[in-house]
């Protein structure tokens, strides 16, 4: 879990949103991430979760665990969503959590052998948005590490 909350110290000036969006990290065991994400700073005028918060911290919440794996094996690249793809499933009214996990280790070492080769790779995950023991949206996103640019 310490690997998660350093990573989030140094994500949340990189990329404000998060923790405007009050994102936590609550489990990291190298393979999978919960994010706890209250509803209050996320709430649309229906009193429910905006959509674009739903599924920004699905993106996000892939993007990080896939970025620690990267970090963990000393992997320069830059990482981007490329593709998306939302299922809602019922209104998200109170505090939620967001789940992704590594697609097991053939394809993960797959990812990380082309990344070596080849200075690029994609990866597919599938993350989960639960409230309690409800499963209230699910997206399948895909990544591409590339190599960053120069300056």
């Amino acid at each position: 879990m310490e690997v998660a909350e350093q990573f989030f110290e140094k994500i949340y000036t990189q990329i404000p949103m998060i923790e405007r969006m009050g994102a936590r990290p609550v489990h990291y065991d190298g393979q999978c991430l919960k994010l706890a994400i209250p509803l209050e700073p996320n709430i649309n005028d229906k009193g429910i979760a905006f959509a674009g918060s739903l599924a920004g911290g699905a993106t996000f919440c892939g993007y990080a665990v896939i970025k620690m794996l990267l970090n963990q094996h000393s992997f320069k690249q830059d990482l981007a969503a490329v593709s998306s793809n939302a299922q809602y499933l019922a209104p998200v009214k109170s505090d939620f959590i967001v789940t992704a996990c590594l697609p097991g280790a053939e394809k993960t070492t797959e990812f990380l052998e082309k990344l070596q080769r080849k200075g690029k790779a994609s990866l597919a995950l599938n993350m989960e948005i639960s409230c309690g023991d409800k499963v209230v949206m699910t997206s399948k996103d895909i990544y591409v590490a590339y190599p960053r640019a120069t300056d």
